[in-house]
């Protein structure tokens, strides 16, 4: 059974980055979520943004678990690909 119900997905798309080009992914995994964030993105932001970037992903992820969604905050390495994005 899918963890993307409707209200994570209501709460996705409603907390938005502070920044433009920020890319985040929400992925699905067997038995829980991960919100993806790429190294390449985060490259192009100054440690001022980056620290509210962090605030948002944290913002975001206790929002998703406060309705008992599993959910992590995922870093890779590369560019983002094709996925849901809040961007």
């Amino acid at each position: 059974m899918t963890k993307y119900t409707n209200e994570v997905r209501s709460i996705f798309k409603s907390l938005k980055a502070p920044y433009r080009g920020m890319v985040v992914d929400l992925i699905e995994y067997p038995g829980h979520m991960a919100l993806r964030v790429y190294d390449d993105n985060l490259a192009g932001f100054s440690d001022p943004q980056l620290i509210a970037l962090a605030e948002y992903l944290y913002r975001l992820r206790d929002t998703m678990r406060s309705i008992d969604a599993p959910v992590e905050i995922e870093r890779v390495p590369g560019a983002p690909g094709n996925s849901l994005s809040a961007r």
